[in-house]
């Protein structure tokens, strides 16, 4: 159990962002502010709410401390990892047809950013609690501030998929 945990606080000291629920921090982000990740004291370096490495520091710290008996709740680190999945799949999507078409280069804007981030939220509230309208309800009563139409019906078609595939895992 004590090493689980050295693990987790390493990996908090490396990747300050990674250290709370990330639930306030998301909120922000959807509401149009940046949170600050803050600066690591082993290497000095500043870090991003939405980087790939915040993902990954949170993952394999919650992975850690859990199981270690830390008194954590893990809803909240699933859904700011949920949100950074979708932020980052969506990343990796654009650079992969990036390489297969070399002429056509698609970016996604702030607020397409925001609603990848708002739908991985989504399915992360929907994965944890179990309740895909929950999810979807969150993001639009209290996370997104810019939400269409358009996007409720993607949002809950993710949330039904994320549901599906996290009843037929366990």
């Amino acid at each position: 159990s004590l090493g689980l945990c050295a693990v987790a606080l390493a990996l908090v000291l490396i990747e300050p962002a990674a250290a709370s629920s990330g639930i306030p921090g998301l909120v922000a982000f959807l509401n149009g502010v940046m949170p600050k990740g803050g600066k690591s004291p082993i290497t000095g370096k500043e870090t991003s709410f939405i980087s790939w490495q915040t993902m990954l520091s949170k993952l394999i710290g919650m992975l850690c401390s859990i199981p270690s008996g830390l008194a954590i709740g893990p809803e909240g680190p699933i859904i700011h990892i949920c949100a950074l999945m979708g932020h980052w799949v969506t990343v990796l999507c654009q650079r992969v047809e990036q390489k297969m078409f070399p002429g056509y280069y698609f970016t996604t804007d702030s607020t397409e950013t925001r609603d990848f981030l708002a739908t991985g939220a989504a399915c992360g509230i929907c994965v944890a609690f179990k309740a895909p309208l929950a999810g979807v309800m969150f993001v639009v009563e209290e996370a997104s501030s810019f939400f269409t139409n358009r996007h409720l019906e993607y949002t809950f078609f993710a949330c039904i998929v994320a549901y599906w595939a996290a009843k037929s895992i366990y």
